[in-house]
């Protein structure tokens, strides 16, 4: 069955981004049939989405049927099992990618680097500040000190900011290889599967007539 309009892979991905309900993706009873879908679109023609936003969008978006329909993979590997308690985490890792449209470890590097730098700068800035302030409540000027103060607050915001850009650059960096080894253990399960499935429907069939399914036999 279709799903209804508003249900496209793209739009899916983008719903999993923005909103995801934690919940047991692995119950030890899980017996349920599992509904067929068919998503319209093509993921790899999504527009904007290449590289490392391409990579990350498309784990979410795995983990993410894992966790809502379990039954869907069998046999899942032990690193995603893993990686799915740790959605939240890849999601805010493809957030980051797609708004600072980061697609290669070059530009991620880059754009690391660069935070590195404004934060050096913004944390000489606070330390100017900070002795500015001590000098300003010398002279008894509360109005100057509480002026000072709000600066030194929106500095260290700033700061908290691109310092959690950077983990993400960090993180990024060191799970992209992993991430992309994980779609590739999961693309082989999902054909072990579909190979299985096809064998045990053609047993199925075959069983009317008596006969032991013979897939060399025609």
């Amino acid at each position: 069955s279709r799903l209804r309009e508003g249900y496209s892979l793209e739009e899916i991905t983008q719903r999993i981004l923005q909103n995801v309900r934690k919940q047991n993706p692995f119950p030890e009873a899980e017996e349920k049939p599992v509904k067929r879908y068919r998503l319209h679109g093509d993921f790899k023609k999504a527009p904007k989405m290449t590289g490392l936003r391409a990579l990350y969008f498309r784990y979410c978006y795995e983990l993410h049927i894992i966790v809502k329909r379990p039954a869907s993979v069998k046999r899942v590997p032990f690193s995603l099992r893993e990686d799915v308690i740790r959605l939240d985490r890849y999601i805010a890792e493809a957030r980051f990618l797609g708004k600072e449209k980061i697609g290669t470890i070059g530009q991620l590097t880059d754009y690391r680097t660069n935070a590195q730098e404004k934060i050096a700068v913004l944390i000489q800035k606070r330390s100017d500040l900070r002795n500015q302030l001590k000098r300003t409540l010398r002279q008894g000027d509360e109005k100057a000190a509480t002026a000072i103060k709000a600066e030194i607050a929106a500095v260290s915001a700033e700061l908290k900011g691109l310092r959690k850009e950077v983990s993400l650059c960090d993180g990024i960096e060191q799970r992209s290889g992993q991430v992309k080894t994980n779609l590739g253990l999961l693309k082989q399960e999902k054909e072990i599967e579909r190979k299985e499935k096809t064998t045990d429907e053609h047993i199925r069939r075959s069983g009317g007539s008596g006969r032991a399914y013979d897939p060399k036999r025609r």
